[in-house]
């Protein structure tokens, strides 16, 4: 009776352990099934991220070609202005010029104020009047130029701005693509972990319940070959019993 009075406290540990093994496993797995979702999860969010990652490099594509098209059309525009604006200051001190040759009774040059014969004045006069028709004529061409260009940067602009946008939220993209894929990379691993956990702990639960089970049975025989007086067996069973509990303190 001694002996099985000390063996209780065993068995009662024993079915502590097991019961603790329980709740753990149970605690591993189920994050092994949380890890499992975030593995579901990352995966859409890889997915999703690769699609606009690449519909948004169909897009880009044409977007370097399409700024420098704009960047030398907007050049171009500026060159317009500038050749304008010099012509059609000339043309004004052409005026001014012209209105000296038109005054038949001054005789002097409209352009360094010296006297000139009739003939001399009538050349100068007819020079002028060309170069009036030139100018007139280039700034008719580059007015044209200006307006037409001027519209073709106003109807592009926007659309290069939305291609400069889609370019940055691009870059952000790929940036939050190798965030997740990292994620999904170190959540598999931990789940690919965990999973082996949860099959040696649940291996090892059974082999404690089995040794649990098996010492609760012995200890009952144990009790009933005292009762009997069999007092050899009783040591024999004992022992086993002691076997049992070092196999046990192993597995923990």
């Amino acid at each position: 009776q001694d002996q099985e009075h000390k063996k209780q406290p065993i068995i009662n540990q024993m079915d502590l352990e097991v019961e603790n093994s329980r709740v753990r496993l149970n605690e591993i797995d189920k994050k092994k099934s949380t890890h499992e979702q975030l593995i579901v999860q990352e995966e859409k969010q890889v997915k999703k991220l690769q699609e606009l990652i690449r519909l948004a490099s169909k897009k880009l594509s044409t977007k370097d070609a399409f700024q420098q098209l704009f960047d030398k059309k907007r050049d171009c525009y500026q060159r317009f202005i500038t050749m304008y604006n010099t012509f059609h200051r000339e043309m004004q001190e052409l005026k001014h010029k012209q209105s000296f040759s038109h005054d038949a009774d001054n005789p002097s040059c409209p352009l360094c104020e010296q006297n000139l014969s009739a003939s001399r004045k009538r050349f100068l006069k007819s020079k002028l009047e060309k170069r009036d028709g030139w100018l007139t004529h280039r700034l008719a061409r580059l007015k044209k130029l200006v307006e037409t260009t001027k519209k073709e940067l106003v109807r592009e602009h926007p659309e290069l701005q939305k291609l400069l946008e889609l370019e940055k939220k691009d870059a952000i993209d790929q940036m939050k693509l190798k965030e997740h894929q990292i994620v999904q990379q170190k959540t598999q691993e931990e789940f690919q972990q965990l999973t082996a956990t949860v099959k040696l702990m649940t291996v090892a639960l059974k082999e404690k319940i089995e040794l649990f089970l098996g010492s609760k049975t012995k200890l009952k025989e144990l009790q009933v070959g005292n009762v009997l007086g069999n007092d050899v067996e009783y040591k024999k069973q004992y022992d086993l019993f002691l076997k049992l509990e070092k196999e046990f303190q192993e597995l923990r």
